[in-house]
Order: C-alpha cells, then sequence, then structure tokens
C-alpha cells in the first residue's frame, strides 16, 4: 500500500507543476512565476509525501531550472552555495554513510548501555554509602 500511496505522490507532484505553470494565465502571473509556484507546490508535496529522498526534493530548483530557464542559472546555484547549505549537505552525507554501515545503531546502542551502566554504577555507589552509614550507627549504638 506504500508503495502504490509512494507512486502516486511521485507522479502528483510534477503533475501539479504543470498544471500551474500551464493553467494559470499570462496576465495573472508571468512565466517566471508561475513556474515558481508550480515548483514550491511540487517540493511540498514531496516534502510532505517523501515518495523521494529529500535531497532530491532539495534539488528540484536545479534541475527545473535548467529544463525551463526561468531564471539565471548562477541565481539559483548561488543559493546553495551558503555554508548552511553546505553544513546541511554534509551531515546528509554522513548520515546515509552511517545507515549503509548500521554505524548509527551502532553508537545508539553503545549510547544507551552506557547510560544504562553510569545509572547502575550510580546507584550502587549510593547503596553502598547508605549502607556504610548504617553499619557504623549499628556499631555505635552497640559501643554505647
Amino acid at each position: 500500500m506504500k508503495k502504490k500511496g509512494s507512486l502516486i505522490s511521485l507522479i502528483t507532484g510534477p503533475l501539479l507543476f504543470f498544471l500551474i505553470l500551464f493553467l494559470i494565465p499570462e496576465a495573472v502571473f508571468p512565466f517566471a512565476a508561475r513556474g515558481a509556484l508550480g515548483l514550491i507546490a511540487w517540493m511540498a508535496l514531496w516534502w510532505i509525501t517523501a515518495p523521494v529522498d529529500y535531497a532530491v526534493t532539495g534539488f528540484l530548483p536545479i534541475i527545473v531550472n535548467a529544463i525551463f530557464q526561468f531564471v539565471d542559472m548562477p541565481t539559483v546555484i548561488s543559493n546553495y552555495a551558503s555554508e548552511t547549505i553546505l553544513l546541511l549537505l554534509g551531515a546528509s552525507l554522513l548520515v546515509v554513510s552511517w545507515e549503509i554501515t548500521g554505524l548509527d545503531k551502532r553508537i545508539s546502542i553503545c549510547r544507551i548501555y552506557l547510560s544504562c551502566r553510569g545509572l547502575h554504577l550510580e546507584k550502587s555507589s549510593h547503596g553502598h554509602a547508605e549502607n556504610k552509614g548504617a553499619r557504623t550507627s549499628a556499631q555505635a549504638d552497640q559501643k554505647g
């Protein structure tokens, strides 16, 4: 069932783009504005339904603008050259490689183990301190 919904979303995105691009009259919005609106609708649909990876959706403006030339390519590509975008792209590449190798699961299991072990040690050390104190009090009562 998920594959069917995925396929519908995959087809609906570009269809929505073309409907907005060609059915809104030129008098209402110029060609570039209709293209931008259609692209926003396409990307929003794909971000919500996720029929493809988010990175593919993120690069749609470059792909669509290369075909339709809504604006100059340097204008579009310069938006992808910011430090934040490159940081997110690098993080996405790391996450994908971690998922492929299973490193993400190993890090999670190790972190959970260390957290639980720390709780166990903390509980044990408090328990020993209380027992020691109780023996000391009992010994003091016997002596007194």
